[in-house]
This record gives structure tokens, C-alpha cells and sequence, in this order.
């Protein structure tokens, strides 16, 4: 395991544009997120929509198990920023218990408790980084940052950081007790040499 640093949040700048109901009305609004009233594109390579899902079926039969609410890429957070002007959706979350009486029917407007992004090959680092930052910031507890080429998962915490390769285990004791995920299951298969 190797820690990382983990800078100092960045301010995210607002601007005017679209809210997040003239977003969701869209009709191809599916493969954006609304940051700051502007649509990104969400790319997602195949590859890392297989990966994201794995994360969401683990922490779905965690859920089945212990409550809570696992969520898959399709998912809307209205809980960062100007939250009028954003929402974003992860490849894969978890809420605790609790925090939830019910799912919503629109956009989840509390802040998820894991949050996880799958790098594609076209993602901007530096958007990624910011994104990472903004949620810690806006009370995310833990984010994931699953790297399918390194087959490395990035954990990040607001007072701390690690990496763990595909032969650790990733556990998160505070937020989802007993839950263990060798890092090795939500990649693909290494090719055979």
C-alpha cells in the first residue's frame, strides 16, 4: 500500500447556465453531468462501465445484507455546489443506513457515503481530481478511484489517502463494516500471456 497525498480542496467556479430540472429534461442527458449550469460529457468506455458495475453489484449485495443504498452510474447526486447548477453521477455509490428513509424519486439530494469513479481513456486528470475534491468536500466519506489499465484502486478520505493494487482487499471499516473486496474482482481477467 502506498499513501498519497492529499492536497488542499480547490474552489469549483460558478457560472450561469442550465438548472439541474432544464437538465434532466433533456433527452440526451444521460451520457452528461451538469456542472456549474454547463453539460459535460460523461465518456464511458466499456471497459470501465464493466468495472463500475462490478463496484455497484459488491455494494448492492452489501446492501441486500446490512441496508443501505447501492446505486449504479446512472444515478443523480444534486448535493455539490450550487446545487442548482449540478449534478453528477458516479460510476457506482453506497449510502448507509439510515440516511435514507426512501429512494428518491428524482435526484438523491444528500451527499452518498462512497462514491466511486472509474478512470476511462479519455478522462482529464485534472477534471477527475477536481471532481475527487468536490465531493470530499461537499461530504462524501470515502472515493474510489479505480484505474483499470494499473489495476489500482485510489481510496481517498479527507484526512487520508492509499493505493491498493489488485492483490490487496479493500475494506472500509467505518463506513461498511465486514465488507472485504479483493480489488482483483472488479477488474476484467488479465489476458492470458
Amino acid at each position: 500500500m502506498t499513501q498519497l497525498a492529499t492536497p488542499p480542496p480547490a474552489t469549483v467556479p460558478r457560472s450561469r447556465g442550465m438548472t439541474v430540472e432544464q437538465f434532466l429534461r433533456e433527452p440526451d442527458q444521460e451520457n452528461y453531468e451538469l456542472v456549474d449550469g454547463q453539460r459535460v460529457e460523461h465518456q464511458t468506455s466499456y471497459e470501465s462501465a464493466l468495472i463500475g458495475g462490478k463496484f455497484f453489484r459488491f455494494f448492492d449485495e452489501y446492501a441486500d445484507d446490512h441496508g443501505g443504498h447501492a446505486n449504479a452510474a446512472d444515478a443523480d447526486f444534486r448535493c455539490f455546489g450550487d446545487r442548482k447548477r449540478n449534478c453528477r453521477r458516479p460510476d457506482a455509490t453506497y449510502i448507509v443506513p439510515g440516511r435514507l428513509d426512501a429512494p428518491p424519486k428524482g435526484p438523491c439530494e444528500i451527499p452518498q457515503d462512497v462514491a466511486v469513479e472509474v478512470i476511462s481513456p479519455n478522462d482529464n486528470a485534472s477534471l477527475l481530481d477536481d471532481k475527487r475534491l468536490l465531493y470530499l468536500r461537499e461530504g462524501v466519506r470515502c472515493v474510489l478511484i479505480a484505474h483499470p489499465v494499473s489495476r489500482t484502486v485510489d481510496v481517498y478520505y479527507a484526512d487520508r489517502a492509499e493505493v491498493l493494487l489488485d492483490m490487496d482487499t479493500l475494506s472500509l471499516p467505518e463506513i461498511m463494516p465486514e465488507f472485504e473486496l479483493p480489488v482483483a474482482k472488479v477488474f476484467p481477467p488479465k489476458p492470458a500471456a
